[in-house]
C-alpha cells in the first residue's frame, strides 16, 4: 500500500473527508418552484418536471483542483433538508434564523400538498443502466422516448393517472434536463477559464468545459468523459432519491473500453488515468460510502472480463485508504494474481474489497427466471444485495423476517413471550408437540408472518406507483419506456422483492438441542423448556447449559446441526417464494441480518439454543457469538453446506480473523485461499475483518487514537469509532468467533 502524496490527490481528499459541509438549501426552493409551475400534471409529469427544473436551473460549482466535477454536500445532519418531499409534519430546524425560515415557506407549499409526499416503498436500493448514458447520452434518450409516443402500453395492475404518453413525455422533459445540467458546467468551466491565471489550471478548465459540452448530454468517447458521465449519472440519480446505496455497478465492464481506446491511440497513459480514477473515487465517497462499486467475473458469454481498470481500481482503493463499498466477483476463470491483489488489499486494514461468487450467483437468478446472459450481468447493491444493473427493480431488504421469534411463538401458541399479546396464529400447546408438530407449528408461524409482511408490501407499493413514481430511476432501466410505464409500476424488465431471514443459526442450534434433549435424551420435556424460557431461565440454568453444551452448535462443520440449517434455509425461501408479486415478478430471499441482529434480538424471548431474552442474534450465516468453537474453516465449511443458490437476493458471511492468524508475507495467500475454497464449496459472499479483541476494546476505549480503525459491519464498511457503543459491543462479541 502507497499513501496518497500528490497535492492535488491530497487536496480532493481533504475536500471529500471535511466533516463541516453547508446545508444545499437549492435542491429544495428549485423543487418546489417545480411543483408550483406543474400541479395541473400527471402525477409523473410533474414529478419529472420538477427534477428537470433542479438540474436546469441549480448552480453549478467548481471546487480547487478537481478534475470531476458536479457538486454535492451529504452529511447526516443535513442530508434530508434538500427532500421538501420527505419531510415530516414540520419543517426541519438548523439554528440559523434565516434558513429556518426561508425552510418554513418551503413547508407552507408542501403542507398544503401532501399528495406531493414520498410514499410507498422507497428505492435507494438500486444498481441504474449507466451504461446506455456513456454509450449514447440523454439527448439520444429524449429523443427515443419522443420517438415512442404513440405506441402501446403495458398492463399494470396499479391504479394509475397517467398514460403512456404522459410517461414517455416525462421521459423526454428528464433527459432534457439532466443534458443541460452538463452544458451548465461546461459554461461554468469556460467562465472560470477566462479569469484563471494559472495556466496549468486554465488548460484544466477548458478541458472540463470541453468534457461538459459533450457529457452527458452526447455518449462519452474517452475514459475521462465516461468518468464524467458516470458520476453526473450518480448525482441525477440522488436528485431524486436521497443519497443512499445507489451503486456504481461493474466499473471495469462500464470503463475498461474507454481505458484501452485511449491508451490504444495514444490520448492516455496509465497514471493518467489511474489520476482521474483517484479523483472519481474521492468525489464518490464524498457522497456516500456505501455505493457499491463492483470489478472482476463473467460477461454474458461466460468469459472472465478482468482488465487493467479491474486492477487500478484496486490500487486506487489501496492508495486512497478511505472505507468505501467494493466488491469483487469470481469464478473458476478468475486470475490468481487478481484475487491475491484483492486480498492484499484488505489485508491493509480496510477490510475491502469483499467478495461474491458467480457460480452460486448465477444460477440462484437463472432458478428464478432470469436468461443466463443477463444474471451474469449481476451487480451489488450497497452492502451485499443483488440485482441486475439497468434491468431489474429488486427492492432490495423490503422486510426482515424473524425466524427465532417464529419458533418462539411456535413454543407458545402464537403469544409473544415478551409482551403476553397474541400476534401469531394460534398453533396449539407445545407441551404435547412430537418433533413433526414442533416444525408444522414453527411452518405456520412462518407463512403467517411472511403473509402479513407481503400484504403491507403490496399494498406499499400500490401507494408508491400511484404516488410517487421515479421518473429518474426509469430513465436508466430497461423496458420503462417501451412499456409506458414507471419502474415503480413494474416498468422494468425483471421485477423482485426482497426479504431477509434472520437468525437462521439460532433458530438451526434450537432446533437441534431440542431434538437432542427433549425426544432423543428426553432429559427434560416441552412444558419444562418453555416454562424456562418464558422465565429467562431464571432458576433453570442447569437447563440452560444442557441447551449450551448439550447439543451440536452450527458453525463447526457438524452435520446434525448444519442438515437442519439447511432445511430450515430452503424452507423459508420456498414459503417466500409461493406469494403472488404485485409486480409480476418473484419475491427472492436474503440469508443475512444487517445490524438486525441486535434489533432482532431485542424482540425475541430466551431461546432453545441457551440464548437470554432480547440478547443479540447470530450475524448473517455466521455462527452465534462464542458457539464456533473449530475455527474459521469449520464455520465456512458449516455455511457452504446450507445452499445458497435458493437466496436470489443475496447472502452473507463475515470471516473475523486476528491479524495473528495471517502468515507475515503469506497474508494474500491465505485470504485468496479461504475465497476459492469456500466458493468452491458453494458460498456465495465472503468478506473479512482482521481484527483482534484487543484493538477493538482498545480503540472503545480511547478512540480519538483509533480513528483509523476500519471494520465489516454487516456487508458494509465503517470506521469503528464512529458506530453507536451497541454495534461496537456486537463486533467485539463477534470478534471471539472462528479463532479471532
Amino acid at each position: 500500500m502507497s499513501v496518497l502524496t500528490a497535492p492535488r490527490l491530497v487536496l480532493l481528499k481533504e475536500q471529500a473527508t471535511a466533516v463541516k459541509c453547508e446545508p444545499d438549501f437549492e435542491r429544495a426552493s428549485l423543487l418546489t418552484a417545480g411543483y408550483r409551475a406543474h400541479l395541473h400534471e400527471p402525477t409523473v409529469v410533474r414529478r419529472a418536471a420538477a427534477l428537470a427544473h433542479v438540474l436546469q436551473e441549480s448552480t453549478p460549482r467548481i471546487l480547487p483542483g478537481e478534475l470531476i466535477v458536479g457538486y454535492q454536500c451529504v452529511t447526516s445532519n443535513w442530508n434530508l433538508i434538500s427532500y421538501p418531499e420527505f419531510w415530516g409534519e414540520q419543517p426541519p430546524q438548523t439554528g440559523d434564523a434565516a434558513r429556518d425560515e426561508t425552510l418554513r415557506e418551503l413547508h407552507v407549499f408542501w403542507a398544503a400538498h401532501p399528495e406531493l409526499r414520498a410514499r410507498g416503498t422507497l428505492f435507494g436500493h438500486c444498481v441504474p443502466g449507466y451504461d446506455r448514458v456513456l454509450q449514447r447520452g440523454f439527448l439520444a434518450l429524449a429523443q427515443e422516448a419522443r420517438a415512442a409516443i404513440g405506441t402501446a402500453q403495458a398492463d399494470t395492475q396499479f391504479d394509475l393517472d397517467y398514460t403512456a404518453d404522459d410517461f414517455r413525455r416525462a421521459m423526454a422533459m428528464l433527459a432534457e434536463g439532466c443534458a443541460q445540467y452538463g452544458l451548465n458546467y461546461a459554461a461554468e468551466a469556460a467562465r472560470l477559464a477566462l479569469t484563471e491565471d494559472d495556466p496549468e489550471r486554465r488548460a484544466e478548465l477548458e478541458q472540463i468545459a470541453d468534457v461538459c459540452a459533450r457529457v452527458p448530454a452526447s455518449g462519452a468517447r474517452t475514459f475521462r468523459e465516461a468518468l464524467q458521465a458516470l458520476w453526473f449519472c450518480l448525482l441525477f440519480v440522488e436528485t431524486e432519491d436521497p443519497p443512499n446505496a445507489h451503486s456504481l455497478g461493474r466499473l471495469d465492464v462500464l470503463l475498461g473500453p474507454f481505458y484501452e481506446a485511449d491508451v490504444a491511440a495514444g490520448r492516455l497513459d496509465r497514471e493518467e488515468a489511474k489520476e482521474l480514477l483517484t479523483a472519481f473515487w474521492l468525489k464518490v465517497y464524498k457522497s456516500y460510502d456505501v455505493q457499491n462499486g463492483m470489478i472482476g467475473g463473467m460477461d454474458a458469454a461466460g468469459n472472465d472480463v478482468t482488465n487493467e481498470v479491474s486492477r487500478l481500481v484496486l490500487e486506487v482503493m489501496d492508495e486512497v485508504h478511505l472505507a468505501r463499498q467494493t466488491s469483487v466477483r469470481w469464478h473458476r476463470g478468475t486470475p490468481r494474481d487478481f484475487l491475491e491483489h484483492a486480498c492484499a488489499v484488505v489485508s491493509h486494514g480496510l477490510d475491502q474489497p469483499q467478495f461474491f461468487n458467480d457460480e452460486a450467483i448465477v444460477p440462484a437468478l437463472v432458478n428464478k427466471g432470469i436468461p443466463l446472459a443477463h444474471a451474469r450481468q449481476y451487480g451489488i447493491i450497497g452492502c451485499i444485495e443483488i440485482t441486475i444493473g439497468g434491468m431489474m427493480d429488486p427492492r432490495a431488504v423490503a422486510y426482515y423476517c424473524n425466524l427465532l421469534k417464529c419458533l418462539e411463538l411456535a413454543l407458545n401458541d402464537g403469544v409473544d413471550m415478551l409482551s403476553g399479546e397474541q400476534v401469531g396464529p394460534r398453533t396449539g400447546d407445545a407441551a404435547g408437540f412430537g418433533r413433526d408438530e414442533l416444525r408444522n407449528a414453527y411452518r405456520a408461524q412462518l407463512q403467517a408472518d411472511l403473509g402479513r409482511a407481503v400484504k403491507r408490501l403490496a399494498g406499499a407499493e400500490a401507494g408508491g406507483a400511484r404516488h410517487f413514481p421515479m421518473p429518474m430511476l426509469s430513465l436508466f432501466t430497461d423496458d420503462c419506456l417501451a412499456k409506458g410505464l414507471d419502474i415503480t409500476a413494474g416498468g422494468a424488465r425483471y421485477n423482485a422483492t426482497s426479504v431477509c431471514a434472520m437468525g437462521l443459526p439460532n433458530v438451526a442450534d434450537a432446533f437441534t438441542a431440542i431434538r437432542r434433549l427433549v425426544f432423543e435424551e428426553q432429559s427434560t420435556t416441552m412444558a419444562e423448556l418453555r416454562a424456562a424460557l418464558q422465565a429467562d431461565f431464571k432458576g433453570h440454568e442447569g437447563l440452560r447449559q444442557q441447551l449450551l453444551h448439550g447439543a451440536p452448535k452450527y458453525g463447526n462443520n457438524d452435520a446434525a446441526v448444519d442438515d437442519l440449517a439447511d432445511e430450515l434455509s430452503e424452507e423459508f425461501c420456498r414459503v417466500l417464494d409461493q406469494f403472488p408479486h404485485p409486480r409480476g415478478g418473484r419475491y427472492h430471499a436474503h440469508l443475512f441480518t444487517f445490524t438486525q441482529a441486535i434489533t432482532g434480538g431485542r424482540v425475541c424471548a430466551a431461546s432453545a439454543d441457551g440464548r437470554h431474552a432480547q440478547e443479540n442474534l447470530a450475524n448473517s450465516l455466521m455462527p452465534h457469538p462464542g458457539r464456533g468453537r473449530s475455527g474459521p474453516a469449520a464455520a465456512l465449511l458449516s455455511a457452504a453446506h446450507i445452499d445458497q443458490t435458493r437466496a436470489a437476493a443475496g447472502t452473507s458471511l463475515i470471516c473475523e480473523l486476528h491479524p495473528t492468524a495471517l502468515p507475515r508475507g503469506g497474508e494474500a495467500e491465505l485470504l485468496a485461499d479461504l475465497v476459492t475454497t469456500y466458493f468452491q464449496g458453494g458460498g456465495m459472499h465472503l468478506e473479512f475483518n482482521i481484527v483482534g479483541t484487543a484493538q477493538l476494546q482498545a480503540a472503545q476505549r480511547e478512540p480519538e487514537k483509533w480513528s483509523h480503525l476500519a471494520v465489516r459491519v454487516s456487508g458494509y464498511s465503517a470506521y469503528f469509532t464512529t458506530l453507536s457503543r451497541e454495534i461496537q459491543d456486537h463486533i467485539i462479541a463477534r470478534s471471539g468467533n472462528g479463532g479471532s
